[in-house]
């Protein structure tokens, strides 16, 4: 008991609050930029959001909201290109859209399948891959989708297994 309350005692001890930020409508999805200081935030009320984080050395920040779009379907996963300068988001309806991170103007949008995106994850694609078409690219995505079954009850279910590539 003694050394859970002293662990415990350490880690408040070694993060401070800096800013607290109230927002409209609670987050549904976020993740930092992997080279930049950008938060991509989703929420509730169907609003996707960037924002630029500028950390002062006064104990705050300050943020600067760079776009925010609505799109059709709730954001339901986000992920970045490894150099920072594409933000992937996936949304309820199965649908996937690539925003540009400067401006979020739309750079592709499909929709492989008919199931939530629950995670992405970029994965570069060889440079000899570098021209792949639509089709072999929802084929790479599908391959990973759980497939939907019935259940014993007549509903509609989630799988156990990895879907086969299309």
């Amino acid at each position: 008991m003694a050394a859970e309350k002293s662990t415990t005692a350490m880690m408040t001890s070694a993060f401070t609050l800096l800013h607290d930020k109230n927002m409209l409508a609670p987050a549904s999805a976020s993740s930092w930029c992997p080279t930049m200081d950008l938060l991509a935030l989703a929420t509730t009320d169907g609003q996707l959001s960037l924002a630029r984080l500028d950390w002062n050395k006064q104990g705050g920040e300050r943020e600067n909201k760079l776009w925010t779009t609505n799109p059709d379907s709730a954001v339901t996963a986000l992920g970045w290109r490894p150099d920072g300068r594409v933000l992937v988001s996936g949304h309820a309806d199965g649908s996937i859209q690539l925003y540009h991170v400067e401006d979020g103007e739309i750079l592709h949008h499909s929709r492989p399948h008919a199931a939530a995106v629950t995670s992405l994850h970029w994965q570069d694609a060889p440079a000899s891959d570098a021209t792949r078409s639509s089709a072999a690219y929802q084929s790479v995505v599908s391959r990973f989708a759980l497939p939907t079954t019935t259940t014993k009850s007549g509903g509609a279910g989630r799988g156990g297994g990895l879907a086969g590539a299309k």
